[in-house]
This record gives structure tokens, sequence and C-alpha cells, in this order.
């Protein structure tokens, strides 16, 4: 189900979509390491204990690396964070061959501050090992998880 869009005017939507449209504004602004940290910590919060920011490795557009135990086996996954307004279908097309070229990796998300394009999430929805965050998602989990913005 997409995500309800967020009132025009702030002081007439619910106290709770008012939070989570500040907090998507601030989204776009921060630094990209600010928003590669917080990402980081959304997924600490998911339940992936070990989480690394690789930086600036050019490590295949991977941005993140995560993992946890999961059915006596470790679930690793790659986490690639695009800080734009909206994210094509080549990005999902890039983070799936770097995925796929590894097969120790169990699922790539792309996260974003923006949204992604209706080619973008169809290319997603048709493979099984890419998910994805968007900008409100990821301002809905920032909610939920109580995590602050650290830098910007």
């Amino acid at each position: 189900m997409p995500p309800r869009q967020i009132a025009e005017d702030p002081s007439k939507a619910p106290k709770s979509e008012q939070n989570i449209g500040v907090v998507y504004r601030m989204l776009s602004v921060v630094s990209p390491f600010a928003f590669e940290e917080v990402v980081a910590e959304v997924f600490r919060a998911m339940g992936y204990p070990k989480v690394r920011v690789t930086g600036q490795s050019h490590d295949g557009g991977i941005d993140i690396r995560a993992e946890r135990a999961a059915l006596g086996s470790i679930e690793r996954i790659v986490i690639q964070c695009k800080r734009k307004e909206q994210v094509g279908v080549e990005v999902a097309r890039e983070l799936l061959g770097t995925v796929s070229a590894n097969p120790q990796i169990s699922e790539g998300f792309l996260v974003t501050s923006g949204t992604l394009s209706q080619a973008c999430k169809d290319f997603v929805a048709e493979h099984g090992r890419l998910a994805f965050l968007d900008g409100v998602e990821l301002a809905k989990r920032m909610i939920e998880f109580k995590i602050p913005f650290t830098d910007s």
C-alpha cells in the first residue's frame, strides 16, 4: 500500500503526520554522511546488530553493510543510500547487479530521502532480492525508533 501523502498545510495535519513531514523534509537537507548514519541507525533498530557504513570506499555503490543471525545462518544485506528527490530504475538495476554478483548477500535495500519512480518500484517488486524504503517510510521508522539527526 503506498504511503499517504503528507498534508500541504502542516497545521491541518494530525500531529503524527506533522512529525513525519518535518522529519521527511529534514532528510533532504542533512549531509550525505548524516543521511547514511541515520539509515544505519534505522537498520540497527530493525534488528541488524552489525551495521557498518562503508564510507567512500567505492564499494559498488554500497553505502552500508549489515548482518544478523537468522534461522541458524547469517543474513547479510547491503544498503544503497540516495539523498535525492527521486530515484530512477537505473539505481535499482545497479544494486541488483551488486547483489546478484555475491551469493552471500541475501538482500539489497535501496533507501532514499525522496521517492522512487514507478519504474524503479516495479523493478524492485519483480526481484525478490531487492527492497526499498522511501523518504516517508524512513521518516516513520525514525519516529517509531526515536532516532535523532546527529549531524547536518
